[in-house]
């Protein structure tokens, strides 16, 4: 009895797909398709012309189906058949030079055109991808090049003059970006040397090694911590206020030097943290310290206590306090810890 295949029948599908024309893919072995193997072995019958042209037929029937990659790798094995007809090799060299632009492999693709080219200098179509492909890479010198060339064999190829309006446009994109960049660097430079002056003329205790700060602070990269930026004549610090009872922090990448210390934890501790579910942590009820090492070795700390209503700037001028690479920190204790804190403290 034969077996009905219908659309819904999953062998229907399996069966077509064993049949050249219907096939999704090319299966890794083909020793068992005997169609197949006739295929292949028309497809190497021949002279080494005959065979690149095989190849390329097979080629361009997979570009019209939008199966670039496919084409490509028919074109390469063109290719390789290294025949003596120079124009059928610059045919090859464009065919998987539109592969690989459409597949934006746009390195390749200039490689492409260039070998294409090489054979036939004024082949429009491949003009014409070198400067699609160069445009896409910012090669915009090559890009303008390539449609020079181009206008230059036909002058009424418009492609080539819409083009180059679209480098045109690109080249003010990147002309403004360089042109952006130049100043962020002079605004730095600018930035430095005015953050030198202030600090030289500040005297500030400064320090350039994150292993000696008394306390670690929760940071995996400093580099991605932002620097001190000048304001007129003050300094806008990076400041991480650390909660030790609670393991937490807070970070205040522009605390002013004219800030009082209450300004930021009026805004910070308006509210009660997730991991503060008591409120522990209210303005009206937390103390603020700096630490700092009491004796040369570095072995002893010691806590000095900040009143909420001064400055940064006051505090910056303490004897006692060390800036460790432009980045200061306090500690922020809640009074319902606070025995317990200075306990734990004391002991480390």
């Amino acid at each position: 009895m034969t077996k009905n295949y219908t659309p819904k029948n999953p062998e229907y599908y399996e069966s077509l797909n064993k049949i050249p024309l219907f096939m999704d893919k090319m299966p890794e072995n083909i020793e068992d398709n005997e169609v197949l193997l006739a295929i292949q072995s028309l497809l190497y019958d021949g002279t080494p012309e005959d065979v690149a042209s095989n190849f390329k037929r097979s080629g361009n029937e997979e570009f019209q189906l939008g199966r670039y990659a496919s084409a490509a790798e028919f074109y390469s094995k063109a290719i390789l058949q290294k025949c003596d007809k120079e124009d059928l090799n610059a045919t090859l060299y464009a065919n998987r030079a539109a592969c690989n632009l459409k597949l934006e492999n746009y390195r390749q693709c200039l490689s492409d055109c260039a070998q294409a080219l090489k054979r036939k200098p004024n082949h429009l179509k491949t003009l014409f991808r070198s400067a699609v492909a160069s445009l896409a890479l910012d090669r915009l010198e090559e890009a303008k090049d390539s449609c020079s060339i181009g206008l230059s064999i036909d002058s009424s190829a418009k492609e080539f003059s819409e083009l180059l309006k679209s480098i045109s446009a690109r080249q003010s994109i990147l002309d403004k970006k360089i042109t952006e960049h130049h100043k962020k660097m002079e605004d730095a430079d600018i930035q430095e040397k005015k953050l030198f002056e202030l600090l030289t003329k500040r005297r500030y205790a400064l320090a350039n090694d994150q292993d000696i700060r008394p306390s670690p602070i929760p940071v995996a990269d400093y580099q991605n911590i932002p620097k001190p930026i000048p304001d007129d004549d003050y300094i806008k610090w990076p400041v991480f206020l650390l909660y030790p009872a609670f393991g937490q922090a807070d970070f205040i990448e522009g605390f002013h030097e004219l800030d009082c210390f209450q300004d930021h934890l009026n805004l910070i501790l308006a509210e009660p943290a997730p991991w503060d579910p008591n409120f522990e942590n209210r303005v009206d009820n937390v103390n603020i310290y700096f630490e700092a090492w009491s004796d040369s070795k570095m072995t002893k700390k010691k806590l000095f206590k900040v009143a909420p209503n001064t400055t940064l700037l006051e505090v910056l001028h303490h004897p006692m306090l060390t800036i460790y690479n432009g980045i200061l920190s306090f500690l922020v204790v809640s009074k319902n810890s606070q025995s317990e804190f200075e306990g734990t403290y004391l002991k480390n």
